[in-house]
């Protein structure tokens, strides 16, 4: 009987012992390979993730490659397509592209606090700022997984990332082949993404799906306020060496109509933050009137072209549209002529289906 039981323990010593090396061997392995650069340079140069990839690789790119830019690029889709340099031509410095599609303010003020934390703090953050409607603590979004470890300052816990199911399928799936950077693409209606978003053209004019947004406009603005207090402030305070450029970017009138209050309600709040501190500035390109009633100038209700992008800069560099108390009621007049624009006057015709 005793033997069995000396066979049966040995075996799951065996057991263990197999177990803890495997374990350990493939730490080893995502330490030393690294191939989302958390724990070292694990490259000889930042690597600017694809679509989609950027919410693993954008805090090992800022934790080892971040010290080689002289400032941030933050935000989401609609900051995509900014030029680094053509920012360094009119600004006079060249961001690390950190912009990541489909991704709250909650989840991009993380990406900002670690990129501070990490570099000095006399820096620069160029932040294009779009999706204050959605709560203040929400960082899911439209990217898929985000694992929020990797955005703190515990780097033992990024080896828990590697080791999840969801990484590895990612790594094997996307990471090994050779993905495509965004950069600086052109989008018009007619190219190979029309079909994918909610306009495409046609000889009717522009056609789009209705949609409704159903959240009434206190609770949006609440959340303009809460958006502004939790995931801005904070970093503009903490960081009065740093320079912050912020960026209200020129969505189609079609998004703009449907929270009009709303919109005016972002254009106060960060007024008053512009106000009280002054390491910020503020660019107001929701008065872009030209640009955003022409529709020929977007991929879909708020995607526009890379020439806007490029605009924006110019106008910067300029020091144009910069958002203050003498221009304040202007912007709110240019907002209530959106709120009179119907769709049929620019062109869309709504898909019924």
């Amino acid at each position: 009987m005793k033997e069995i039981e000396k066979k049966v323990l040995k075996r799951v010593c065996l057991i263990a012992l197999t177990i803890l090396v495997l374990v350990g061997g493939w730490a080893a392995a995502c330490f030393v390979i690294d191939p989302l650069s958390l724990f070292h340079a694990s490259l000889p140069e930042p690597y600017l993730p694809a679509v989609g990839q950027s919410r693993f690789r954008n805090p090992g790119q800022i934790i080892n490659y971040g010290h080689r830019f002289e400032g941030a690029l933050i935000g989401n889709s609609v900051a995509a397509n900014f030029s680094p340099e053509l920012i360094k031509e009119k600004l006079g410095f060249y961001p690390m592209r950190l912009t990541m599609d489909g991704s709250t303010l909650s989840l991009q003020a993380k990406e900002v606090g670690l990129f501070l934390r990490n570099n000095s703090d006399s820096t620069n953050v160029f932040w294009v700022l779009y999706g204050f409607f959605k709560p203040s603590n929400f960082d899911g979004d439209s990217g898929g997984v985000v694992d929020l470890t990797l955005y703190d300052d515990i780097r033992v816990n990024d080896i828990e990332v590697y080791m999840s199911y969801y990484i590895l399928s990612y790594i094997k799936i996307k990471l090994l082949k050779n993905p495509k950077t965004i950069n600086n693409e052109d989008y018009y209606w007619m190219d190979k993404f029309a079909d994918n978003y909610s306009l495409s053209a046609t000889e009717k004019g522009f056609v789009a799906k209705k949609f409704e947004i159903s959240e009434k406009s206190q609770e949006i603005n609440n959340r303009v306020t809460e958006n502004i207090r939790n995931n801005i402030e904070p970093w503009v305070r903490k960081y009065p060496k740093s320079r912050f450029r912020f960026v209200l970017p020129p969505i189609s009138v079609i998004m703009f109509k449907h929270h009009i209050s709303g919109y005016k309600r972002i254009m106060r709040e960060m007024l008053a933050l512009s106000e009280k501190y002054k390491n910020i500035e503020i660019y107001n390109f929701y008065m872009l009137e030209d640009i955003i009633t022409d529709i020929s100038n977007y991929r879909d209700q708020v995607h526009y072209s890379a020439k806007v992008n490029d605009l924006m800069v110019e106008l910067m560099g300029r020091k144009q549209y910069l958002l203050d108390a003498a221009n304040i009621e202007k912007a709110e007049k240019i907002m209530d002529y959106y709120a009179t624009i119907k769709p049929e006057d620019i062109g869309i015709v709504y898909d019924e289906k």
